[in-house]
């Protein structure tokens, strides 16, 4: 969406760890692995803006300058090549934005392949990065339009509550989205670590995510084209709890993927043709769908544009659809008129911007950080974290390496940086009072920034640091069956840790 142009400089700050351990560069991995593990990507029955080609795009856009003159209409490569400032962008040759009253549907052509399903022969962009200890497989996807934002409202009907999905013309709406999935892959090529599903600028890291053969299935949502690991509805922001206003009991910003799901869909208009079992994306079925990035003279003149993907819009604010039970539009969109004049809604759904290209936002790099299952032994004693106990308020301590489930950590990212959790018993690694001396415990995950960690290299191993204390694991005394603790930064050998990614 919107969001999607910030480049993501969180993800990155968690990735030091390993960005500077190994300066990941592109690995001539094979077309076949790139081909085996391609995601299938399901897209919502009610989804109108369809994928596309970067070709399709520029043929239909022209390259503006911050003052308002055509740079090159239609854009090119070589156009783009030669005016490549953050402050050029591209918009619609027809100055044609979809509306309430015209929500017309874009993207590449849809075949049929069943009565009630549709496919996508639209290319998926492939970008290949060898860090040394894990390969990432990163499948860049690109649609025409971040469509209407999704919500669910809870909507009084007699005298019961009834949730409605439904698409809210003109939300978060912008020209041009980019989105992605990056695959992680053992140096060797022959197992999946995980895969991190772009959400909105963070990345949702699954180690066993659920497969079409060896393909990762990816749920896109509804019309803002973020990506999950399952098909259901996805909360993004509460905006409104019961009791609510009559006849509106509730309302949530929410990424739809699922086509059902006992509730009620009203959307302006269905797409046509309609699908309603949605629409397959399966680029590996076919292998000229894949455009390998790596190496690609051709690609490198559009990905070295620096410019936003669409120009900056105000989004009015339009009655929601008719579709929805009588007096529940009226009351909605004077919830939305309310909530645009306290600026609960301006930054990002009122407010929209095309996103950035994949170079310009960072991703031709490995920008999601460590994640995946790790052994964390101490460069001091080669004593391995253990989760001991692993219950609820126990300390972790440090143990002889055995292999045990025990010495196995899932790392992944979290908040503003990364999230340690026993594979043993899912608790996460928490700071405690993260105050120095303290000794860090095991806790049911909360997402909290006494959970959250940042990783550095420093000497001979990497250092772990408490997002919020910024204190240091510290192995102590360092001997079996001793505490770590947290202490203050102070580049000794009992601060560094050597992370070990587990087959």
């Amino acid at each position: 969406m919107g969001k999607t142009f910030r480049i993501l400089t969180r993800a990155a700050a968690a990735a030091g760890c390993l960005m500077a351990a190994f300066a990941g560069h592109a690995q001539a991995v094979s077309l076949a692995v790139i081909q085996e593990y391609a995601p299938s990507i399901y897209l919502n029955a009610y989804e109108k803006n369809m994928p596309s080609s970067v070709d399709n795009f520029f043929a239909q856009s022209k390259l503006m300058s911050s003052g308002g003159i055509v740079l090159a209409s239609p854009a090119t490569y070589t156009a783009l090549a030669a005016n490549t400032s953050a402050s050029n962008y591209l918009t619609p040759t027809n100055g044609v934005f979809p509306t309430a009253s015209n929500d017309f549907q874009s993207g590449d052509p849809i075949v049929s392949i069943g009565s009630n399903t549709g496919e996508s022969n639209s290319p998926v962009y492939v970008k290949t990065i060898d860090n040394g200890t894990y390969i990432d497989l990163k499948y860049y996807m690109f649609y025409t339009w971040n469509g209407f934002q999704g919500f669910q409202a809870g909507i009084l009907v007699g005298l019961q509550t009834e949730p409605y999905y439904f698409d809210w013309s003109q939300f978060a709406l912008h020209y041009g989205d980019w989105e992605h999935v990056t695959v992680r892959i053992s140096e060797d090529t022959t197992k999946l670590i995980g895969v991190f599903y772009s959400q909105h600028g963070d990345a949702q890291f699954v180690t066993n995510p659920a497969l079409d053969g060896t393909h990762p299935i990816v749920y896109s949502a509804w019309d803002s084209h973020a990506n999950y690991p399952t098909s259901g509805n996805n909360i993004n922001t509460v905006i409104l709890n019961s009791p609510g206003v009559i006849p509106v009991s509730w309302l949530k910003v929410s990424d739809i993927t699922t086509n059902g799901g006992g509730t009620t869909f009203a959307p302006y208009s269905n797409p046509s043709p309609f699908y309603s079992n949605g629409v397959q994306w399966k680029p590996w079925q076919n292998t000229s769908q894949l455009v390998l990035l790596d190496n690609n003279s051709s690609a490198a003149q559009w990905l070295s544009f620096l410019g936003p993907w669409g120009p900056t819009y105000t989004n009015a604010i339009e009655d929601p659809p008719s579709a929805l039970p009588s007096g529940s539009p009226t009351e909605l969109y004077a919830l939305a008129v309310a909530g645009n004049l306290t600026g609960l809604l301006s930054s990002k759904y009122t407010q929209s911007g095309g996103p950035y290209g994949p170079q310009a936002q960072g991703w031709n790099v490995s920008n999601e950080g460590i994640a995946g299952i790790y052994k964390i032994t101490s460069v001091q004693s080669g004593l391995a974290l253990d989760g001991g106990a692993n219950t609820s308020g126990t300390l972790v301590q440090m143990w002889t390496s055995n292999g045990t489930v025990d010495q196995q950590w899932l790392l992944k990212p979290s908040g503003s940086g990364t999230s340690i959790t026993s594979v043993q018993s899912g608790l996460a690694l928490d700071g405690g009072t993260n105050s120095s001396g303290t000794h860090p415990q095991m806790w049911t995950s909360n997402g909290t920034a006494d959970q959250q960690w940042t990783f550095q290299t420093s000497g001979s191993g990497q250092r772990i640091t408490s997002v919020q204390s910024a204190l240091v694991l510290d192995g102590g005394t360092n001997t079996q069956g001793t505490n770590p603790q947290m202490y203050s930064n102070n580049g000794t050998a009992d601060q560094q840790w050597v992370l070990t990614l587990l087959p």
